[in-house]
């Protein structure tokens, strides 16, 4: 009775777009097919505060290679999705094209960036609000489609716009 719940708990980047999206990936993308209505331009440079290097993470599937390499991955708290490219950067480099990481995140920013972007430069400029909500999602999405139109596999990142218990869900 593991096994069955186990082999759910590693689904196929498919499996999620069809979960999450209702939708084939092969016919809609939805990283490739996203329309960007603020015309945000990605960036990689704004956000100070990505601390998962390659280094690491490549530290991690090898300690993780005992056990075999992962098959789903989850990231909780994807910002503008700097961590999910990076991981994707090296999972490409290791052949291994197909293996989804889902970004658990609201995409709202948090209290610090609302309450510090007027008044800090260091969070104002990372920050973007139009039409009374920042542009979180927008940015993630904006990035993660410039990295896999010209780097990374479209068959790994995948967003999921809800809370972090809601994702545990």
């Amino acid at each position: 009775a593991l096994l069955p719940r186990a082999v759910a708990l590693q689904p196929s980047f498919k499996e999620l777009h069809l979960e999450l999206f209702a939708k084939d990936p092969e016919i809609h993308h939805v990283v490739q097919n996203f329309s960007n209505p603020y015309d945000i331009r990605p960036n990689f440079k704004n956000y100070p505060h990505s601390n998962l290097l390659p280094e690491f993470f490549t530290e991690i599937l090898d300690i993780l290679h005992m056990e075999g390499m992962p098959r789903f991955i989850v990231e909780v708290g994807s910002l503008h999705g700097h961590s999910a490219i990076q991981m994707a950067t090296v999972l490409d480099k290791l052949q291994m094209t197909e293996v989804p990481i889902l970004c658990i995140d609201p995409f709202t920013g948090d209290t610090n960036m609302w309450a510090s972007y007027q008044q800090d430069q260091s969070v104002g400029g990372w920050v973007n609000i139009i039409d009374g909500r920042m542009t979180v999602f927008d940015q993630f999405m904006a990035n993660v489609q410039f990295a896999v139109n010209r780097s990374v596999s479209k068959y790994h990142i995948l967003p999921f716009q809800a809370t972090s218990t809601v994702g545990a869900r």
